[in-house]
């Protein structure tokens, strides 16, 4: 029964494969990867494991400083190009200046995401549309727009940062996880389609990562779910990513414990009414604990 768990995660493709039937390892050295929210706190990790791995990197990112200050780290020069992908011409200009300036491009990691914690009835129209925005749509389009390259590349892949949250709902950050949800779906769906396209795409669903984000959460009412276990660091996120460069699997959770718990809990979605009130008070213990340890302070409560 473990065998045919796994084939569930894994593609198995005849035509690469060497003796006995197991693919060689891809070469990666030189080839071109584009990252974005590449300046933040997980995407700076994933471009320095990638360049440690020998790609070249084009850095996507609102924060033209912060860009040029993570380039400057890499061992060799990057393409930074900073701006709001939520901007139409600049996505769809990307693919040709892509080519353009590095010939190619052999790897996406849709990293980029944000989260609001004010409560779904309370949200502005426009609140919600940015953060679909940003998590589902850019995605969605930008895979769409550089897959013939990826496709022409020979071993193209997308590695997409989702998150935990694309498993169990969370009711403090309902779009977040509607978003994130549905980038799941998106993803799975598309490597499914990888003996038309060429194109493996993986999934990276971290449970909640130490990041300045998840500090402004703690203090301004994101999920206790976040706090049910210690947040990981950022570098387990990008050594995911350098893991998935090799290999056939199409999702990894981390921690994978995490995973099938959130699995688990959602073969009953009738129970979650119930569960959940018990786990978010683990939760705020969870909460209190990482607020005291990184002596976070909450924003005053207006009178």
């Amino acid at each position: 029964m473990a065998g045919a768990g796994a084939g569930l995660l894994r593609w198995h493709p005849g035509g690469s494969s060497g003796e006995g039937g197991v693919s060689a390892p891809l070469v990666w050295r030189d080839r071109v990867a584009l990252v974005t929210g590449a300046a933040g706190a997980i995407g700076s990790r994933i471009c320095l494991e990638l360049d440690a791995a020998g790609l070249r990197l084009v850095l996507v990112d609102l924060d033209a400083e912060a860009l040029a200050a993570l380039a400057a780290k890499l061992s060799r020069p990057a393409l930074c190009i900073a701006g709001d992908l939520c901007d139409r011409a600049l996505l769809q200009s990307l693919p040709e200046r892509v080519l353009k300036e590095c010939g190619s491009c052999d790897l996406l990691v849709n990293n980029v995401g944000i989260v609001s914690t004010t409560p779904f009835e309370q949200a502005e129209l426009a609140q919600i549309e940015r953060e679909l925005n940003i998590n589902l749509m850019v995605p969605t389009l930008l895979t769409r727009l550089l897959l013939p390259l990826l496709s022409a590349s020979g071993q193209g892949r997308v590695i997409t940062i989702a998150s935990m949250a694309a498993i169990m709902p969370l009711a403090e950050s309902a779009v977040y996880s509607a978003s994130k949800f549905a980038l799941r779906g998106l993803m799975l769906s598309l490597a499914l389609r990888k003996p038309k396209t060429g194109v493996h795409f993986a999934l990276v669903n971290p449970s909640s990562v130490d990041t300045p984000m998840l500090r402004y959460e703690a203090v301004n009412g994101g999920s206790p779910l976040n706090f049910l276990g210690e947040p990981i660091a950022p570098e387990r996120v990008a050594a995911t990513v350098r893991a998935l460069l090799q290999g056939e699997a199409v999702e990894r959770c981390v921690p994978a414990s995490e995973g099938w718990s959130a699995k688990l809990a959602l073969l009953f979605p009738n129970l979650l009414p119930r569960l959940v009130p018990g786990f978010n008070r683990s939760g705020e213990r969870g909460r209190e604990r990482y607020i005291a340890a990184r002596k976070l302070q909450r924003p005053a409560r207006r009178t």
